[in-house]
Parts: structure tokens; sequence; C-alpha cells
């Protein structure tokens, strides 16, 4: 015999069936932005860094220029390059907005550190290692290695107060 509270109750148990479906599917992400890769060259409305897998460098605009000495997961959404000075520029904003940057030679050879976070394909925070104002470097690669690690990323970055690069 037909009924049509049996017929009501398969609907029922159908919908939360596909309700439960799409939820699931809802809360798997297919965002692209999830991953991404630090090679390339990213501008945060001040200036361009630009990273290079191929020939192990990187060139921070009006900053510095020098050898990734590490060899860091580009594709990681979190991580640090350790980086070797080969020119290095001093701004003097006394005058800001007009900022003038000077090169000088006396950090070239020196050790400094770039941290990465949140990376995505489009956008990506990153800092260069600093105490107070005051840019964090060493002498030799050994020292380098032992302070420049991820788990030391809280003693030279803030991440709550940087805005993202863009690509």
């Amino acid at each position: 015999m037909f009924s049509f509270s049996r017929m009501k109750d398969h609907y029922k148990k159908a919908a939360v069936l596909v309700l439960f479906t799409a939820l699931l599917f809802a809360s798997c992400s297919s965002d692209v932005d999830s991953s991404g890769n630090l090679i390339g060259t990213w501008y945060d409305g001040y200036a361009h860094a630009t990273i290079d897998a191929s020939t192990m460098t990187i060139k921070y605009e009006n900053s510095y220029e020098g050898e990734i000495i590490n060899s860091p997961d580009f594709t990681s959404a979190k991580g640090v390059l350790i980086i070797k000075f080969t020119k290095y520029w001093i701004g003097d904003y006394s005058s800001y907005p007009n900022v003038t940057y000077t090169q000088t030679a006396i950090y070239n050879g020196q050790f400094g550190a770039l941290y990465w976070n949140e990376l995505k394909s489009g956008s990506v925070k990153m800092a260069d290692a600093y105490e107070a104002y005051t840019h964090v470097m060493f002498n030799n690669i050994q020292d380098a290695m032992t302070n420049f690690t991820m788990d030391k990323a809280g003693n030279y970055v803030d991440w709550s107060i940087l805005a993202p690069f863009q690509k």
C-alpha cells in the first residue's frame, strides 16, 4: 500500500543527505590562493623585492641585494631566506617623503634574513630581521644559520603590523 507519510520521510532523508554533502564540499578549500611560490617580483606599495631561485639571489629595491645562502622551500606557506649581502643602501628619511638612498659597502659580506608568512599565489607577508630599528646581521654563516630560524621569527618580526606584498 502506498503511503504519503513514508514518501515524505524518504524525501526528508534525501534532503538531509544532499545538505550534508553540500556542507562537506563547501568546507573543502578550492581556493587557488591557498598555495603560492615565493619566486618572482613582489611589491608592497613602496619597493619591489625580486627573488630568483635559478641564481639564488634577491634584490630588494632601495634596501639591498644578496645571495640566498640557505635552501628554502619557496612554496612553503612560511619560511626564511638567509642572505649574504652584496649591495646595501641606507635611507635618509630626514626630508620624508623625499627619501634619499646611498649605497654603502660596509655591510657587504654580512648575513641577514628575510622572513615570509602567509604565502598565497598573489600575496605574502615579508619582513627583514630587525631588532628595534636595527637590521640584524651576523659576520659569519654559522651565526646566521643558528639565529635565523622560523622558531625565532617572533624575535625579529611582528606579523600583525605588516601589510602583504602583492605579486
